[in-house]
C-alpha cells in the first residue's frame, strides 16, 4: 500500500511557535501605540501651555505699551497685536532664547569638542551622533555642521579613509598614529 504524501509538514510545533511569535509581536505593537499615544498627548499639553503662555506675553506688552501712551510718558506707540503676536511666536520658535541651548548647559559645539578631546581615535560622524545624543538632543546634521566649524577654526582634523570621514580633536590625530621615521643622513 502507498502511503499518502503531504506537501506541508503537519507539525504542531512550528505553528504553535509562529502563533506565540506573532502574539508577542501584536502584544509589542499595542504597547508600542499606547507608548506614541501618552507622549502624543503630553506634546499636545505643553502646546496648549505654549500657546497660552504666548497670548499672555503678547497680551501683557500691550497692556504696558497702552498704560506708557495713556499716561503720557514718552515711549514708542504700541505696535498692532498682530504684530507683536508674530514676534512672540518668532522667539518661541527659537524656544531657548537664540542660544541653542539652555542656561547652564553647555553648547553642542563644547559638547562636540570635549567628545572629540575624550575619544582616543578618530570616530566617525555616527559614533559622535551617538556619543551627544546621550548627552543632548540633536540631529546628525547639525553634529556635521558642529564638527565642519570644528574643523574650520583647528579645533579638530577630518581624516577620510575611502568613502567614510573621521574626526578627532587637534592633538588626538596626532598621538595616536606613529611618528614617521627620520633619515639621519
Amino acid at each position: 500500500m502507498m502511503e499518502k504524501v503531504s506537501a506541508v509538514p503537519e507539525s504542531p510545533l512550528v505553528l504553535d511557535e509562529y502563533a506565540s511569535r506573532i502574539r508577542t509581536d501584536v502584544d509589542a505593537n499595542l504597547l508600542r501605540q499606547e507608548q506614541l499615544r501618552g507622549e502624543l498627548r503630553k506634546l499636545e499639553e505643553e502646546h496648549t501651555v505654549l500657546l497660552k503662555l504666548q497670548e499672555t506675553l503678547a497680551t501683557g506688552a500691550e497692556a504696558i505699551a497702552s498704560v506708557r501712551v495713556g499716561s503720557g510718558e514718552a515711549g514708542e506707540l504700541p505696535k498692532p497685536r498682530r504684530a507683536e503676536r508674530d514676534v512672540a511666536r518668532r522667539r518661541a520658535g527659537k524656544g531657548r532664547g537664540g542660544k541653542g541651548h539652555r542656561p547652564g548647559e553647555a553648547s553642542l559645539i563644547e559638547t562636540v569638542n570635549g567628545l572629540l578631546q575624550a575619544q582616543v581615535e578618530p570616530r566617525s560622524v555616527a559614533e559622535i551622533l551617538g556619543e551627544v545624543v546621550a548627552v543632548r538632543p540633536a540631529t546628525i546634521q547639525t553634529v556635521r555642521n558642529t564638527l565642519d566649524r570644528l574643523v574650520a577654526t583647528s579645533k579638530a582634523e577630518r581624516t577620510k579613509q575611502g568613502r567614510s570621514v573621521f574626526y578627532s580633536a587637534v592633538g588626538a590625530a596626532a598621538e595616536t598614529q606613529p611618528a614617521p621615521a627620520v633619515d639621519a643622513q
